[in-house]
């Protein structure tokens, strides 16, 4: 039990700089908009979207799940800042930390749904040692791989949390729940052939109106359930009844309906004026692709922390003895936590196993798993770097973009599975070289990333636009009405005026504007009694 805890506060400290940045990119305005746009319900914040799913000339991009997953976040993200009067940020990093640890949870539901034929022709489960081994394991590799540095709202580390760091919990979830249902149907096809059809149009839709990252459980629903065993009774088309009878209503309504929406979106007046989102526009290039792969891993940042240390005439963050130590630290207690694992387990005995539940020896189902993973790097890589603002923004393979969370938990599944193989080499030198590969990699990733995250984190918030929606946020959620406080916000906004060289005219934009709409619907007041900051048509519009 204290190892557990150990473990979790040596995670958080790594995860810190990224879990604790600022709130950013359009959720900067988003969460001092959505509570007046929805004027506080949760319901209307979900249904605005969708009920203008498919009206794509006003938003030729057809993510209305999506919008609506980050409208319900603004909301509630603010409405707890304002309730207990703390910055939005922290309400961030709970929502990031939680979909860190639910990331793990899935995992394991999935790897416990794993079915595969084992040396005896038997069809069973991966060990209960090897799950654990996994599941221990996952969430400090995972965590090595933040990285905390900016350029301007691609790094999926600090930003989108529901869209970066949910996407790679909602891959694991759909991928157990279509290896449950493929189970269901073989233990009785009558009973659950109509729901799991239901089930299977209803996610198609859903993940057509999702966000692009969430497409790739199509892919990957087909890759498990050709891996998955198959029946040894009955012709061909009863040994893949049931994997049709899920990938066929999946398949068929999600491509007519991708083809249509993209058909659709090809209509609209973007199109001709060559005025799209760029995000929806399709461009190929090796280079972004690759550069979007590479930019997932570690470590590869050193030019770019180069360039911020000397912003603010730091030097390079070399390790440090802190870093070292917290990474010595880390792998000591990750291996008590592990040896208190064995050490709770009964000693197995064949004579003792069940027929069906797990294999003595499980190697089949971790080459399976690390074809998944494989899957889920590559495809997360892919559909992220073929638009033109991913061409347009991936110029380096040191920058995380929208899908290295995903692609970074892969990777990190991916590598875990291959040790669990190396391990059981017959050869010695085998064993305990994937081990000592593994703990080298953890050691040196985070002796290293920690001081460069930790710096850029720092170097993040002292930008001077970071600062000032900081500002908004923090004055916001304090929501301090007395007269002191609105001299406060009205010199801060006039500050930001004088550095941005914009005239009473012309105001700050929707930032601004945004914060005067949030503090008058949460604390019936202006957000600065004298206008600073507002254009002459947003006094207007306000008033």
């Amino acid at each position: 039990m204290h190892a557990r805890r150990r473990v979790r506060a040596l995670i958080l400290i790594i995860l810190s700089p990224v879990i604790f940045a600022s709130v950013g990119a359009d959720d900067a305005a988003w969460v001092l908009e959505k509570g007046p746009d929805a004027n506080g319900s949760v319901w209307e914040a979900i249904w605005q979207p969708v009920a203008h799913a498919f009206e794509f000339e006003a938003n030729p991009r057809g993510t209305a799940l999506a919008i609506a997953d980050r409208q319900v976040l603004a909301l509630i993200t603010m409405k707890l800042a304002t309730t207990f009067s703390i910055t939005p940020s922290l309400v961030w990093a709970l929502v990031k930390a939680s979909l860190f640890a639910l990331s793990i949870v899935a995992t394991a539901v999935f790897l416990r749904q794993i079915r595969f034929r084992g040396a005896d022709k038997e069809i069973v489960g991966l060990r209960p040692s090897t799950v654990a081994f996994v599941t221990i394991t996952l969430p400090l590799v995972v965590a090595i791989g933040s990285k905390s540095q900016n350029n301007g709202s691609f790094n999926g580390w600090n930003f989108y949390p529901t869209l970066t760091y949910g996407t790679f919990v909602g891959y694991m979830l759909f991928a157990a729940l279509v290896l449950r249902l493929s189970a269901l149907l073989e233990r009785s096809y009558r009973t659950w052939r109509a729901p799991v059809i239901g089930i299977m149009v209803l996610s198609a839709i859903a993940i057509n109106l999702s966000y692009e990252l969430v497409a790739l459980v199509i892919p990957l629903s087909v890759l498990l359930l050709i891996l998955a065993p198959r029946p040894d009774v009955g012709g061909v088309l009863a040994r893949w009844r049931s994997a049709l009878t899920i990938l066929v209503p999946l398949l068929v309504t999600y491509t007519t309906l991708f083809v249509w929406i993209r058909w659709t979106m090809s209509q609209t007046s973007c199109h001709a004026t060559d005025t799209c989102y760029a995000g929806t526009v399709v461009e190929v290039r090796g280079r972004t692709l690759l550069n979007n792969f590479l930019g997932s891993f570690p470590g590869n940042n050193g030019s770019l922390v180069t360039k911020q240390a000397k912003l603010f005439h730091r030097d390079f963050p070399s390790p440090n003895l802190a870093s070292i130590s917290i990474a010595v630290l880390a792998v000591v207690v990750l291996w008590a936590l592990w040896s208190s694992w064995k050490a709770r387990q009964p000693t197995p005995s064949p004579a003792s196993r069940s027929p069906g539940t797990h294999s003595s020896d499980d190697s089949r189902g971790l080459w399976m798993l690390l074809l998944v993973t494989a899957c889920i790097a590559i495809g997360s890589t892919v559909i992220t770097g073929i638009s033109e603002r991913a061409v347009e923004g991936i110029t380096t393979p040191m920058l995380s973009y929208r899908n290295a969370v995903a692609t970074w938990s892969a990777l990190s599944l991916g590598g875990i599975t291959a040790v669990a193989l190396m391990a059981r080499h017959s050869w010695r030198p085998v064993r305990y070289a994937a081990i000592l590969a593994l703990l080298a990699i953890v050691i040196g990733s985070i002796a290293a990333g920690l001081p460069r995250n930790v710096l850029s984190a720092q170097t993040n918030r002292k930008m001077l636009n970071t600062q000032f929606i900081d500002t908004l946020h923090r004055e916001v959620s304090i929501g301090d009405t007395s007269p002191t406080g609105d001299r406060r916000r009205c010199a801060a906004l006039a500050s930001e005026m004088d550095r941005r060289h914009v005239s009473s005219q012309e105001g700050l934009g929707r930032l601004a504007t945004g914060a005067y709409r949030a503090f008058e619907f949460y604390h019936h007041k202006s957000f600065c009694s004298t206008d600073t900051g507002l254009s002459t048509s947003d006094r207007e519009t306000l008033r």
